[in-house]
This record gives C-alpha cells, sequence and structure tokens, in this order.
C-alpha cells in the first residue's frame, strides 16, 4: 500500500532560474478498498386471517390454519436470519389501548410460534396500534368497515441473509365478511351457502 516514485531529467527551458537538472521522490500510500457490505434485506408477510378473542389477545382457533402455514414458511427458510412480528389495530379506541391490545396480540403471535419450533432467538414482537393504516379507517368522515378490516392485520417482518433473494407472493387474500348487527371490531366467518 506504500508507493515510492523517484525520477529525474533535465531542466524544461533555458534562462534564468531555470534548472540545468531535475529530481523528484513521491511518496504515496494507497487506501485498501472498502468493502461492500450489502445490508440484509427484508421481506414481509402480511395477513388479516390471524383472529383473536374480542379485544383480547387470546388467539382464536380459526386461526391455527394460517397459522401453521406461516411455521412451515418460517422453518423452511435457512435465509432468514430474524422475525419481527408486528400487530395493527384500526382506528377505534383510543391510541393508547390499541396500542397495547396491538403489542399483546404481537406476543401472543410470536408465543404461538415458538411453541410450534419457530426460536425465539431469531423472534422479537411489537405493536404498531392504529399508526400505520394501509387503508383508509373512513370516507369522508364515514366509518369504512373494509378498510378498518385491512388495517387490523399481523405482519411478518422477515430479514433475510445478504444475498437472498426476495420471494414476492401475489396477494390473493379475501377481506374479512360481517354479518350486519356484529361487533364491527370482530370478523365472523363466511357462510357457505
Amino acid at each position: 500500500r506504500l508507493a515510492v516514485t523517484v525520477g529525474g531529467g533535465t531542466g524544461l527551458l533555458d534562462g534564468i532560474g531555470a534548472p540545468d537538472y531535475r529530481a523528484f521522490v513521491s511518496l504515496a500510500y494507497r487506501h485498501p478498498p472498502e468493502e461492500h457490505v450489502e445490508a440484509p434485506k427484508e421481506e414481509v408477510i402480511r395477513t388479516n386471517k390471524i383472529h383473536f378473542e374480542f379485544n383480547k389477545s387470546r388467539i382464536l382457533p380459526s386461526s391455527y390454519p394460517i397459522l401453521d402455514n406461516i411455521v412451515a414458511i418460517l422453518k423452511s427458510r435457512d435465509d432468514v436470519q430474524g422475525i419481527r412480528v408486528e400487530g395493527h389495530t384500526d382506528s377505534k379506541g383510543s391510541d393508547a389501548y390499541n396500542l397495547k391490545l396491538s403489542d399483546r396480540r404481537a406476543g401472543s403471535v410470536m408465543d404461538y410460534l415458538v411453541s410450534h419450533g419457530v426460536p425465539r432467538e431469531k423472534l422479537t414482537s411489537v405493536g404498531k396500534g392504529e399508526s400505520e393504516p394501509i387503508a383508509p379507517n373512513d370516507i369522508n368522515g364515514k366509518d369504512n368497515p373494509s378498510g378498518r378490516a385491512e388495517n387490523r392485520r399481523v405482519e411478518f417482518h422477515l430479514s433475510l441473509r445478504p444475498g437472498s433473494k426476495v420471494k414476492v407472493l401475489k396477494d390473493q387474500q379475501e377481506g374479512p365478511t360481517y354479518i350486519e348487527g356484529s361487533t364491527p371490531s370482530e370478523p365472523q366467518p363466511k357462510r357457505k351457502r
């Protein structure tokens, strides 16, 4: 990384003050090239098919198939270095209450993953409350039940090893359906005809 250059030669011009001969020495240090460190990539699995008891963090048994599918995905991916489980709510209720509820629900989902074989050291959970809506909770001042249904969701943020390819899955999820007169913050199962 150290370079020494020595050179010499005759003067370039004839005249007063121009040297007959010139010599030079140069000393240079080259910094090592910076290594390019690729940042981890993130892949997100989003679902509004994980349901809880009303105003509680207990997962309803109807949610187990989707959670089991997510467990299978996580256990099959050796490129996943970390998983952040995020809980999200709609805007019904106070900000503080929704933040605590979403935090408890994200923790319940994390506990489910651990109890089904996903290593705890890869997992964290956080409640986001109503702070990151993906749809309007109301439109022109009127309640928007379908938007609120989209906002009540769980997201799995997968931190992937550098060099991994991010998989993009088409969202084929149907929104929850509500029965007239039911509590709007809790989905009801669809009835088959």
